[in-house]
């Protein structure tokens, strides 16, 4: 049975594996280019450990038998002078996808920002991502400000 609940410090020690290999999913689909390695996801998990322990970030997981399939990760931040909601990581295991739970989790972060007074949420994607532009697109988000990069 799949499961929804919020995730806490000692879950990212339980289900690190499942974290990982999630972020790679995630990294795969957003960074195709670039090679991340295990050294970048210890330090990712310790951020995530560590910005837990100080409240600074709320997650959400589906778990369905004792895995890990579905995160988000977000946290409160000051933009220009307005409180919005970050979103950081919103991942579902490929094997899950089109089942509507990367909805329910993008439905817990619009919860948490109406219970919290803040009416905009943030999030960065990759254009090269179209399942997850399109999934955001279909969700009311729209493009706010590009980001430029060059390779020097």
């Amino acid at each position: 049975m799949i499961e929804l609940m919020e995730l806490f410090e000692e879950d990212i020690v339980t289900y690190k594996n499942d974290l990982v290999m999630l972020l790679e999913g995630c990294h795969e689909d957003s960074f195709p280019d670039q090679a991340f390695n295990d050294e970048f996801y210890r330090y990712a998990l310790d951020d995530l450990k560590a910005k837990k322990k100080q409240n600074l970030t709320q997650m959400y997981g589906y778990v369905d038998q004792s895995q890990l399939i579905g995160l988000i990760c977000f946290h409160e931040a000051m933009v220009e002078k307005n409180r919005l909601l970050h979103i950081y990581y919103l991942v579902v295991n490929e094997n899950y996808r089109g089942k509507g739970l990367g909805k329910k989790l993008l439905k817990k972060a619009e919860e948490y920002a109406k219970k919290h007074g803040i009416v905009n949420i943030q999030l960065y994607v990759s254009k090269d991502n179209k399942e997850a532009v399109g999934f955001y697109s279909n969700q009311d988000f729209g493009i706010a400000r590009y980001l430029m990069k060059k390779k020097i």
